[in-house]
């Protein structure tokens, strides 16, 4: 979204970054696939797993509840308590996630060039930050890898869902609309500048 805004005018990107902008159920979903395939270790800390139905505007106006509608509520409430701050998810957002997340590591690329190797001098590390100024521009980022593939080469990979879209062609000319190689452009900059070749 920003780099739509900044490929507009500065300006409209400024206005975007002031502008409070509340999560998508796909942008929670995103970010629950970023979390699952790259940093499972965080994914209590991030997401909280819906486990008690949630009464409805009705059911707590209700001045007369029955029992079983004051059980229902006094669950959601220490469900509620039980949230700080986390990003809830429906147990069908997880197991959605999750088939994507098994079909990526089990890619035939991912697999052969060691995509996922989770090692810090030979492997890959994983939501890498990115921050940096260029030609009066902070450019701020999080790569979802950053590393080496089994053949010593640098590879920078950033993970898109485009479930809508088959076919090369139609994903190349995504991949032009939603500004992603500009993305991609922005995240091996800071490599470029030094002559470092990267994938």
């Amino acid at each position: 979204s920003r780099l739509g805004e900044l490929e507009h005018s500065p300006l409209a990107l400024k206005k975007y970054m002031e502008k409070r902008v509340d999560p998508t159920k796909a942008m929670n979903e995103g970010n629950l696939l970023d979390v699952m395939l790259f940093t499972p270790e965080k994914f209590e800390e991030k997401f909280c797993l819906i486990t008690a139905k949630k009464p409805t505007k009705t059911q707590l106006k209700s001045q007369k509840p029955t029992k079983k509608t004051a059980e229902l509520i006094e669950k959601w409430k220490e469900f509620e308590a039980q949230i700080n701050g986390r990003i809830l998810i429906t147990p069908a957002q997880f197991d959605e996630q999750k088939i994507i997340c098994t079909c990526i590591e089990a890619n035939a690329t991912v697999l052969h060039h060691g995509l996922l190797r989770r090692d810090d001098t030979d492997g890959f590390k994983f939501q890498v930050p990115v921050d940096f100024f260029y030609h009066g521009f902070k450019h701020r980022g999080i790569k979802d890898a950053d590393g080496y593939d089994r053949n010593g080469n640098r590879v920078i990979w950033d993970l898109k869902r485009m479930a809508s879209r088959s076919g090369e062609s139609l994903v190349r000319s995504q991949i032009r609309i939603m500004g992603y190689d500009l993305q991609a452009a922005i995240y091996c900059w800071p490599l470029d500048e030094k002559n470092e070749p990267v994938k």
